[in-house]
């Protein structure tokens, strides 16, 4: 699994406005710092972009490590690293593919520079230029040769007419038999303010790995079907003079166990 730079999965997502995300960020109104403030503490999250506006590295004031994402001259992922912030040594590298004749990202390897043989892979599949699928795959331990990749769960994307994922059922498989163990349904709304969020959907899961969804729900409902036990969140937001998220208010119950927190924008 690949180690994103979250606090965890709920709060990664929270910062996130309800709206498809628009990259070409108006002046004034770029996020460049977002402040969380939960049951485990203050954390900060800052953000930097390049002289196009393009974001280029995240880090979190509570963690050791930074993420620095690198594009071409044509502002394309090329790879992301997860470095450590006393060494500057790379801890991880993910290469992420791009179709030109498409002009979409296609697939992404990550693996640790300490192991490199032991390798991580997203596939991306698309319907109307949205990520429709989202496969993901381990090395098999068992191939001495660690060539063979078999697949551990797989996220199917409903989207609403303006882009929001309304629906992501994420299939998990034995990847033993190859066959389906089980699946949970997600389920979201979402409001229609303006998303401060840096990276264009397809963007935000290439960065932050198919655990996380692209857009911040207003409500979310999952159902394990295994365990059948419903979570669900909620959060409130206040909006600045453009119509953007100034701070929000959070809410998260987990098999009955609510956790809540509050979050502030800066721009």
């Amino acid at each position: 699994m690949k180690p994103k730079l979250t606090l965890v999965i709920l709060v990664s997502v929270l910062f996130f406005a309800c709206k498809k995300s628009n990259t070409n960020t108006p002046v004034g109104t770029l996020l460049n710092r977002i402040i969380y403030i939960g049951s485990s503490g203050p954390d900060t999250l800052d953000y930097t972009y390049d002289a196009n506006q393009r974001l280029i590295g995240m880090l979190f004031s509570s963690s050791t490590r930074g993420s620095r994402i690198n594009r071409n001259s044509a502002g394309i992922i090329t790879t992301i690293n997860m470095y450590d912030r006393s060494s500057s040594a790379i801890l991880t590298n993910d290469e992420v593919n791009y179709d030109v004749l498409t002009s979409h990202y296609i697939s992404d390897v990550f693996y640790y520079t300490a192991n490199p043989n032991k390798r991580d892979s997203s596939v991306y599949t698309y319907t109307n230029d949205n990520v429709s699928e989202l496969s993901y795959y381990t090395i098999d331990p068992a191939d001495p040769n660690l060539l063979t990749y078999k697949i551990t769960y797989k996220n199917t994307y409903t989207y609403d007419a303006t882009g929001n994922p309304i629906h992501i059922a994420k299939a998990y498989y034995n990847t033993i038999s190859g066959n389906i163990n089980y699946i949970v349904d997600y389920d979201y709304t979402f409001d229609n303010k303006i998303n401060p969020n840096p990276l264009s959907t397809v963007e935000f899961l290439v960065v932050h790995g198919p655990t996380e969804i692209p857009n911040s729900p207003n409500n979310l409902l999952s159902f394990n079907a295994l365990a059948p036990t419903s979570d669900y969140g909620t959060i409130s937001y206040n909006y600045n003079s453009n119509n953007m998220p100034a701070t929000a208010h959070w809410v998260y119950n987990q098999y009955g166990t609510n956790s809540v927190g509050d979050t502030q924008y800066f721009y």
